[in-house]
């Protein structure tokens, strides 16, 4: 079969979206949506799960979020009742419902110390409504973005459409799925750091420190093996560590830092070389947004960085993130989060959630994930 030329495949994505029509439901104009950010090079997670609820599309690292609706769901505009979701047994606006999820994003990132402003969009593929929160801490509430209310889309307009959604304070890209290559290059220099100083006394001591810690866990590596995995293990701890928010060591004070606790330890020493390698880490770390990215991150790392014949021979088999997520749903019910709450808010000690044998912590982000994003704590607005 003659394959079409690219060039003749150019603009069929904004065609599709010209061509929606009334009787079009929401899952086809969203994918309509979907293919024009595509071919417009605007990275999006659909169905993105927010402490409020699940919106249709967020924009990756652009602060958007955008709920797609049919053309007859807005025939009064994205005020009118019902046009949003049913929630609660009442029927709110697409606004409101568009306003629940951003509210509570901006509330999540005002805990990390965030303060960007965002935008909402409600659409149905043909007309465009646009509002823009201002940055955490100035007042006032949502306002129309430019022209964006209830403007109908035309090839002319979709280029202006494009670079509203860009925005201009889009912040770190969101960490990929599986970030190993980012560190390959910082592996190979730990690796070599190690060759160095693996005959000092202190570097022996802490790899004795690290093979302890994997005998108690009824683990130990294979002949051979022992140089280059504790490396990896100690690439994994830094990339944790940074991922965490800890801060590079002072020059000079590296002992005692929280980054090369433990058996990290030997990878300071105050070197030019132990430095630069811990800084250029570090700064590969701050290129993303890891909060944002879905799933156990740390563990498509490890899967990378360790021997798939080690994993095998230490029975590290891993729970795939919809059954962890869907055992957290079922064990952190709401009724054990609100009476969680009541012991919070009356100043009595609370249960906490334990997986004694974590390994990179699938269960545990999810368990994680689950409460912050749960009906019952957004309901207490503790974040505000």
């Amino acid at each position: 079969m003659k394959k079409t030329p690219a060039r003749n495949l150019a603009g069929t994505a904004a065609d599709a979206l010209l061509r929606l029509g009334k009787a079009s439901n929401e899952a086809v104009v969203q994918d309509s949506i979907s293919r024009w950010l595509d071919e417009n090079g605007l990275k999006y997670s659909p169905q993105y799960r927010t402490p409020a609820g699940t919106v249709d599309i967020h924009l990756e690292h652009r602060h958007v979020m955008m709920e797609v609706k049919r053309q007859a769901r807005l025939d009064d505009g994205p005020m009118g009742r019902g046009s949003g979701s049913g929630r609660d047994g009442r029927e709110e606006s697409a606004y409101a419902q568009l306003g629940r999820y951003v509210d509570a994003s901006r509330r999540q990132e005002r805990l990390a110390g965030e303060r960007p402003r965002w935008r909402g969009v409600v659409t149905d593929g043909r007309r465009w409504w646009i509002w823009e929160w201002p940055a955490a801490g100035r007042s006032g509430g949502p306002l129309i973005y430019r022209n964006w209310n209830g403007r109908i889309l035309t090839r002319e307009s979709m280029r202006e459409l494009a670079s509203a959604l860009r925005g201009d304070y889009g912040g770190r890209e969101w960490a990929p799925p599986d970030p190993s290559g980012e560190f390959e290059e910082i592996k190979r220099q730990l690796e070599d750091m190690y060759a160095q100083k693996k005959s000092l006394p202190d570097t022996k001591m802490q790899k004795h420190l690290w093979l302890e810690q994997l005998k108690a866990g009824g683990n130990h590596p294979s002949a051979g093996s022992e140089d280059g995995l504790f490396a990896a293990h100690t690439l994994l701890t830094l990339i944790s560590r940074f991922v965490a928010g800890m801060p590079m060591p002072e020059r000079g004070r590296e002992r005692g830092s929280r980054i090369l606790h433990g058996f990290a330890a030997w990878a300071g020493g105050g070197s030019g070389g132990a430095s630069g390698t811990l800084a250029a880490l570090k700064g590969t770390v701050d290129r993303y947004d890891w909060r944002s990215s879905k799933g156990d991150v740390l563990r498509a790392l490890y899967m990378h960085y360790v021997d798939q014949g080690q994993r095998r021979s230490y029975g590290e088999y891993y729970t795939p993130d919809w059954l962890a997520e869907k055992i957290c749903a079922d064990v952190i019910d709401d009724a054990y989060i609100k009476a969680q709450l009541e012991r919070f808010l009356d100043g009595r000690s609370v249960s906490g959630i334990l997986d004694p044998a974590c390994g990179s912590g699938t269960f545990l982000y999810h368990a994680a994930r689950r409460l912050v994003e749960s009906e019952p704590l957004a309901e207490q607005h503790l974040s505000s």
